[in-house]
């Protein structure tokens, strides 16, 4: 994870970045989308850790020009050692979209993120950690009359996060989910 002054410059270098971009497609905008299980790996700490289901994503956000400030909450089930997880993510991230033409533009995500492990399985307990995400996609950008600022998307994102289990001690474990999603101005 990141020191919090590495942090902290990151955050600075973002404003200014955005600062500078053109404030044509500022805004508001809320979103959902659905992807894949999650794709996961471990260390040591656990036996086995896989993805269960599909995973789920609400975000909203402030764009102005090319850069946007949101935050997300993701769901996604786990496998952990035979006793099934629910995963809920918060993050707070930085996007950074490039336009490429005809309404389309590519962009760039990251910063941090919260996720709590929960079950009601006998002989498992919760666990939770914060950790980093980066993710990239392609997103679409609709002109239609009825719906102003629509768009769609598809996005690859991965997760990094140190996890404490109330009873099992501590691991480390990443998850990679593809994501479908749209999104609209408010």
């Amino acid at each position: 994870m990141l020191p919090v002054a590495a942090m902290n410059r990151v955050c600075l270098a973002a404003v200014l970045l955005a600062a500078s971009s053109s404030v044509a497609s500022a805004g508001i905008y809320a979103g959902l989308g659905i992807g894949t299980g999650a794709d996961v790996n471990h260390d040591s700490g656990v036996n086995t850790l896989v993805g269960n289901n599909r995973s789920a994503r609400l975000l909203a956000g402030y764009r102005f020009g090319r850069f946007s400030v949101e935050v997300s909450g993701t769901h996604y089930g786990l496998v952990l050692d035979g006793a099934f997880f629910d995963a809920n993510q918060l993050g707070l991230l930085g996007k950074y979209s490039f336009p490429i033409g005809d309404g389309f533009e590519l962009f760039g995500r990251g910063g941090v993120q919260h996720t709590w492990l929960s079950t009601s399985e006998t002989g498992q307990s919760n666990a939770e950690g914060t950790g980093v995400v980066l993710g990239a996609g392609v997103e679409y950008r609709l002109h239609v009359t009825f719906v102003a600022g629509a768009s769609i998307f598809v996005d690859y994102e991965r997760t990094q996060t140190p996890f404490t289990q109330t009873v099992g001690g501590k691991w480390n474990s990443g998850a990679g989910m593809f994501t479908l999603g749209a999104t609209v101005s408010l």
